[in-house]
């Protein structure tokens, strides 16, 4: 959606004399009750625009994230995985994986870009490090593009799909009862979501 704007006969002064019978609700209480934000325009427009939505363990990440490049990048600043925030917001759009959920699995799966596979095998989100031999088995990609819509596409296709291989929920904890074989995976994952909306003022950091 982005952000629309409509225009208010009157901008925002009440009108002299409500009609009975009629239903009166303020924009913003609409607005902020849907999940969008609300602010005035100074020629009498009202401007919705939408918010980043919270990423909680039930949250259905097939749904749009609403989120922006600039708000990725925020969290992604003065690490290696800085200005990943439109390839992340990219892969959204072509795979429907919610952009701060997939961000959250790169920070933690490659401590931000620091660790060995990040850094030599461009392979953010550990796909094919299996536990006997990580960086030997982990997947080779040619750059952080190729990695992000890789994983993008196969959380799609595989675990956020009904009749994908490893099909649970389409959930933060639904993805991570398949995706890895750490019990707190999908803990660490949803604490990295909160702090990336966190850090762009949208909730309180935990």
């Amino acid at each position: 959606m982005g952000c629309i704007k409509i225009l208010v006969p009157g901008g925002a002064e009440l009108p002299g004399h409500l009609i009975e019978g009629r239903s009166y609700a303020r924009v913003r209480d609409v607005a902020e009750s849907l999940g969008f934000g609300v602010d005035w325009d100074p020629s009498g427009l009202v401007v919705i625009s939408e918010r980043p939505r919270s990423v909680e363990a039930d949250t259905d990440l097939r749904l749009p994230s609403a989120a922006t490049p600039a708000l990725l990048d925020a969290y992604l600043a003065g690490s290696h995985l800085e200005t990943l925030g439109a390839e992340l917001v990219a892969a959204e759009e072509r795979w429907r994986v919610n952009a701060i959920f997939a961000c959250a699995v790169a920070c933690h799966e490659s401590d931000f870009g620091r660790s060995a596979i990040a850094r030599e095998k461009r392979n953010l989100f550990g796909i094919m490090a299996f536990d006997s031999d990580p960086y030997r088995s982990a997947r080779t990609y040619s750059s952080y593009r190729e990695s992000i819509d890789d994983f993008c596409r196969l959380i799609s296709r595989e675990y956020l799909n009904p009749a994908g291989a490893f099909y649970d929920a389409p959930t933060v904890t639904g993805v991570g009862k398949r995706y890895a074989t750490d019990p707190e995976w999908s803990t660490k994952v949803l604490i990295h979501c909160r702090r990336i909306l966190a850090k762009a003022g949208e909730e309180p950091a935990s």
